[in-house]
């Protein structure tokens, strides 16, 4: 740019014989006129003041427009290079950074700061690009499969429109001494997951977290993302009226990812077709989550089967087997299976279950129980959760006769009176001992206990005196005493004798 600083002359005509200027006006009478009276020589020394001194200042305003023509053309060259090729595109972004770097260096002090917040905004934009490498972005795009509405190129597309952004800045920052209000529109690529599955909690609703990579979390990717352009989401029923704004926590995380954390959301008011719908502070957006509210967990109890089906009390081990089936729409919770085997019996039986999703069903057998009495006993089968309970009839058996134990025949042990024998000549006796036993009882067992004797005597158990009636409790003995010559005193025996009887 170049500017002349010559002021134009006025000059007095001149003649041609001479060659000497004169003035055309005639001087006064009496005065001679110089060259200097007319005072034009000090309006032509103000003239190039004033022009030098907005020569000066149009000279300062075109360097810093030719720094920020420096800055425009550096990065719209990369985003025209950014946008051509496929594949090493994220190699430009680090080279654009440290021109301008270099640039902003050299720029003058009132292009400084801003060559130098356009160099930190391409560094952060080269950063997380770099980061979220073409594989990482591939994997997204695998993973939202017919939900991801995005082209699979959305990282360098979010990198282009940064880079457009920074040039129409820049330049209209070169106009006006201030930046664009208006940023880059975001662009959402996949909200993961689209539908939240709920299940009741007290007079609210928890997320199903199952399908969700961070429990109560769901992910935002796409591109153009801000920290200060989060969204707010609405709970809406199912006529599209608001009931009110969802209690979550939006976290910026990059350029190309959003969390919405919903822990402290407990979805109260949500009705059946209820959604989740965005508003953007930058544009509208008509991105939705939709809500499933999932009947709760209802277990019931089905077949119970007793084995043996049959049984005798006091003798049979029953083992019972039950199915329990999750009948409602959500998981169920750990859970007890109880089993009161008789309603006069204090004992309860229990088994713990592991959750059962909808419409699953799992058998549940218990340890043997051997009853005490007969009858038609009512067992008793109920869940923990209070969700079922069956009363099941069973029919046991009585319990098999016991025999009363063995016992004493009634006066006996007893010791009878000695047998003695003679001074010349043997002695022999056969002595019953005992009667009928006593009523439902049996002969079992005797004895005959030989506790003191003088000279050669005996006393032998011959059995029982009825052998074939069991109810007959006598016993036949059989003593022998030898004579006692030439001893005056006779020899004897004496004997215990024992009778056992024990019940029918």
């Amino acid at each position: 740019m170049s500017i002349s600083l010559k002021a134009p002359l006025r000059r007095s005509p001149r003649k041609a014989s001479s060659g000497v200027l004169h003035s055309t006006t005639p001087a006064p009478p009496g005065r001679r006129r110089t060259r200097g009276a007319t005072g034009s020589a000090p309006r032509r020394t103000g003239a190039v003041l004033v022009v030098l001194l907005l020569a000066a200042a149009g000279l300062g305003g075109c360097g810093v427009s030719d720094d920020i023509d420096k800055a425009i053309n550096e990065i719209d060259k990369t985003r025209s290079t950014v946008e051509s090729i496929s594949s090493s595109w994220r190699d430009e972004l680090p080279k654009l950074a440290a021109e301008l770097k270099g640039l902003e260096n050299q720029v003058a002090a009132d292009a400084k700061t801003v060559v130098s917040d356009a160099t930190n905004q391409v560094q952060d934009v080269a950063n997380q690009a770099i980061q979220l490498s073409d594989a990482k972005a591939q994997d997204l795009v695998a993973q939202a499969g017919v939900e991801f509405r995005c082209n699979a190129g959305f990282v360098k597309s979010g990198v282009v429109s940064q880079l457009q952004h920074l040039v129409d800045d820049l330049k209209f920052w070169k106009k006006t001494k201030s930046h664009l209000n208006a940023k880059p529109i975001h662009s959402v690529c996949w909200i993961n997951p689209t539908v939240l599955s709920l299940y009741p909690n007290g007079d609210g609703w928890l997320i199903d977290s199952s399908n969700m990579s961070d429990k109560n979390v769901v992910r935002l990717f796409g591109y153009n993302f801000r920290p200060d352009a989060l969204p707010v989401l609405e709970l809406q029923n199912a006529a599209g009226q608001n009931i009110r704004n969802a209690n979550l926590k939006s976290a910026y995380v990059t350029r190309y990812q959003v969390n919405l954390d919903f822990s402290s959301e407990d979805f109260k008011g949500a009705q059946a077709g209820s959604r989740l719908v965005f508003r953007w502070p930058d544009q509208e957006d008509p991105n939705t989550v939709n809500l499933i509210l999932n009947r709760p967990a209802a277990l019931r109890i089905a077949g119970p089967t007793f084995t043996p089906p049959a049984p005798t009390a006091t003798k049979d081990s029953v083992i019972l087997k039950v199915a329990v089936k999750n009948e409602g729409g959500t998981r169920s919770g750990t859970f007890q299976v109880y089993w009161k085997p008789d309603p006069i019996d204090p004992r309860i039986l229990s088994v713990t279950r592991a959750p059962l999703n909808p419409g699953e069903s799992a058998d549940v057998s218990f340890p043997g129980f051997v009853y005490t009495r007969g009858g038609t006993i009512s067992s008793t089968v109920s869940l923990s959760n209070g969700d079922d309970a069956k009363n099941v009839p069973l029919v046991v058996a009585d319990p098999p006769a016991v025999p009363a134990p063995e016992r004493d025949l009634p006066g006996f042990p007893q010791i009878p009176s000695t047998t003695y024998g003679k001074y010349i000549g043997g002695y022999g006796l056969d002595t019953q001992y005992g009667g009928d036993c006593s009523p439902g009882y049996v002969h079992t067992t005797a004895q005959v206990v030989v506790i003191d004797t003088r000279g050669p005597a005996t006393a032998t158990y011959l059995g029982w005196s009825d052998p074939a009636n069991p109810s007959d409790c006598r016993i036949s003995v059989h003593y022998s005493v030898a004579a006692s010559f030439p001893n005056p005193s006779p020899n004897y025996v004496q004997v215990r004798i024992i009778i056992n009887e024990r019940g029918a």
